[in-house]
């Protein structure tokens, strides 16, 4: 416990030490403001990245159990087509988010049978649902754009709390807090790091291993829907195309935040605290001017770095 503590007190260094380089480069403004270091700034980049780290709880889960979901994207995408399809066609804000939830986690559940009882390997299990659900997104939308949400939909995912903090951010934080006590502090938590750590020994030890894989890629699948829920809330309108590439933003927040691609190691927080190095970077590259192909250079080289630092600290026996 006190490593992973220790790791996710190191990635808030990371933090600190980017904003301060960000404020001393950063363009300033005409009053002499750094564009970076200023709370309407600070608050869209973490509006930005909510997303982000609201489908990586789930997908830390998954991971630490020794799992991994290429999905998550396309989930997203499946749930914001289905949310605002109920919504556009007269249903209640409670009946269509319960819809989206409904689809995102009966695609984790078929993904999680398919491990658990099909024994099929999860990269070719999930890599297949990413197909399936952005095609079945794509097909429910006819490829347009589903828009006429309603105000009171809308203002969620546009709102502040106490007109300061966005609503989005705090759905992230209640989700990273769910998750966090759910891995750290229950017998399920216990026995999904137990499932990473060692199946065998799970197996022999006499946990429910198909049950637990069944539970967590189904949980990757609701966390995936709620992004989705968000995402939809905060700009409107429904798009099949919603989440494209994001499961390797994912799984990157969730590699940089210390959890190892071996499983049976890892924590919540520190996920979501990857996905804010992912959301800093991007912005301080933005605010730099620095095209987009060399913004996705370097965002792709601290993802190389953070698992080859994952790698080198693995046990010989487990390289």
């Amino acid at each position: 416990m006190r490593a992973l503590r220790f790791r996710e007190t190191g990635i808030v260094v990371v933090l600190v030490v980017m904003g301060a380089v960000l404020w001393a480069v950063a363009p300033r403004t005409a009053a002499g403001e750094s564009t970076f270091l200023n709370r309407e700034n600070l608050m869209q980049v973490a509006r930005a990245f909510s997303f982000i780290g609201i489908a990586s709880v789930g997908a830390t889960l998954v991971i630490v159990s020794g799992g991994i979901d290429l999905s998550v994207g396309s989930v997203l995408g499946l749930t914001v087509v289905t949310t605002a399809m109920a919504l556009s066609a007269g249903w209640g804000i409670v009946a269509a988010s319960t819809a989206g939830l409904i689809v995102s986690g009966a695609c984790g559940l078929v993904s999680g049978a398919l491990v658990a009882w099909g024994r099929l390997p999860p990269f070719i299990v999930t890599l297949g649902m990413l197909s399936i659900a952005r095609g079945a997104g794509y097909w429910l939308s006819g490829g347009r754009m589903v828009s006429g949400l309603p105000d009171s939909f809308v203002a969620f995912g546009q709102g502040f709390l106490a007109s300061v903090v966005p609503l989005p951010v705090v759905v992230m934080l209640l989700a990273m807090l769910a998750g966090a006590v759910a891995l750290r502090r229950t017998v399920f938590g216990r026995a999904v790091h137990a499932l990473g750590g060692n199946e065998a020994a799970a197996v022999l030890s006499g946990l429910p291993v198909a049950r637990l894989k069944l539970a967590v890629y189904g949980l990757g699948g609701l966390f995936s829907g709620l992004a989705g829920l968000i995402y939809v809330a905060r700009f409107g309108y429904g798009s099949s195309t919603a989440g494209v590439g994001w499961e390797l933003q994912v799984i990157s927040a969730v590699v940089i935040g210390g959890t190892s691609l071996a499983g049976g190691d890892g924590t919540v927080v520190g996920s979501v605290l990857g996905a804010a190095v992912i959301g800093v970077l991007t912005n301080g590259l933005t605010l730099l001017s620095v095209p987009e192909e060399y913004n996705q250079l370097v965002v792709g080289c601290v993802i190389v770095m953070a698992v080859l630092g994952d790698r080198l600290r693995m046990p010989r026996s487990l390289a």
